[in-house]
């Protein structure tokens, strides 16, 4: 009995080690969590926002819409918020249906923007 729980015990271990080295592989290979939603963000920020906000992070700021500079160097800037604004229409902000990975990704685009 004493065997079979040591055997286990090994056996966990064993795995929570490969698990802790396959995540250190995973972020030496450069992909930084979340990187990939960031990049999408972005990608969505520069086809659907660029028109109104300046989305690139040492872009001049446009007259019609703050800069996502500006709108990440907030303190009430939250993924919380972001994520609420997203989801309600504001004036003159054009009335967007985004889809929840829509909404993420822009998020985590923006946060990204946060010094």
């Amino acid at each position: 009995m004493l065997r079979s729980w040591w055997a286990r015990g090994l056996i966990v271990v064993v795995f929570c080690i490969a698990a802790l080295l396959l995540l250190r592989l995973h972020a030496a290979s450069g992909a930084a969590p979340g990187q990939e939603a960031v990049s999408r963000g972005h990608t969505l920020a520069q086809a659907w926002c660029s028109s109104c906000h300046a989305v690139e992070k040492f872009a001049i700021p446009l007259d019609r819409a703050p800069a996502f500079t500006a709108i990440a160097a907030m303190k009430s800037t939250t993924p919380l918020a972001i994520r609420v604004f997203l989801q309600s229409s504001h004036e003159p902000m054009p009335n967007f249906i985004l889809q929840k990975q829509d909404i993420d990704d822009l998020t985590a685009y923006i946060m990204s923007l946060k010094l």
